[in-house]
């Protein structure tokens, strides 16, 4: 059995996060879930517990916990004063289920090559 994704969050991510899960925009429920995914993750929950506490099909859970993961770690790799500033407007591209990401994710794990280093 497979080790759920680690997901440790800043009090900034979780308030942004808590922010899309209490909006009152019934239009954003899918990111509303994957808001709820990824703080009960936080909060060390595993998979099975998220699924049986909110409701949320297993593979759901685990779906969205890990392209969270995926996102949330990539970024904290990044120089810090090259990366995008932490807000709102990241953490939602984060939790869109877009075709594009599930590319930009499929070709990241395919490829063999690292993330580029700046030299001074």
């Amino acid at each position: 059995m497979a080790t759920a994704a680690p997901i440790k969050l800043e009090p900034l991510e979780k308030n942004i996060l808590r922010k899309i899960l209490n909006a009152r925009n019934a239009a954003g429920n899918d990111l509303k879930i994957r808001s709820q995914i990824v703080l009960a993750a936080a909060e060390k929950l595993t998979n099975i517990q998220i699924q049986e506490q909110y409701g949320i099909e297993a593979h759901r859970v685990a779906t969205w916990r890990n392209r969270f993961h995926e996102h949330h770690e990539l970024w904290k790799l990044l120089d810090p004063n090259l990366r995008p500033k932490m807000n709102e407007k990241l953490i939602r591209s984060w939790l869109a289920d877009s075709v594009e990401c599930r590319r930009e994710s499929a070709e990241r794990r395919n490829s063999h090559s690292t993330l580029p280093t700046l030299h001074s």
